[in-house]
């Protein structure tokens, strides 16, 4: 939906407009902030833990250490992807990753049963 006001784009909010409002949302709605990610047996992890601070996080290391599989368990427990359990560690039954965002834990586990639960529950 276009703004009916020729001005859009312009740097000014216009009070009708749907789409100045979708575009300005987040003042009001701020994007969720990320506070901890806990993995257990995904892919090369068997115990992670990483803590994310205010701004930017950055992970860093050689190659293969692992950095892509924390985005891939970020990836799994908030967008149920990937699909299957080869990424279930080798030699252990089942995996759990948690992620921790604006006071709420989401945990997401694969093994016997594949479970999400909000706060525990």
């Amino acid at each position: 939906m276009k703004c009916p006001d020729p001005w859009h784009g312009a740097p000014k909010f216009y009070e009708d407009c749907p789409t100045c409002h979708a575009a300005a949302s987040w003042i009001e709605d701020p994007p969720a902030v990320l506070e901890a990610l806990k993995i257990e047996n995904f892919q090369p992890w068997e115990r992670l833990v990483v803590s994310f601070s205010s701004g930017a996080t950055t992970l860093v290391g050689p190659s293969d250490a692992g950095k892509s599989a924390v985005l891939r368990a970020l990836r799994w427990v908030a967008f149920n992807r990937p699909l299957g359990e080869d990424f279930v560690r080798r030699g252990a039954d089942r995996c759990r990753v948690a992620l921790r965002a604006d006071g709420r834990t989401v945990t997401r586990a694969r093994g016997k049963s594949n479970t999400y639960k909000l706060d525990g529950e």
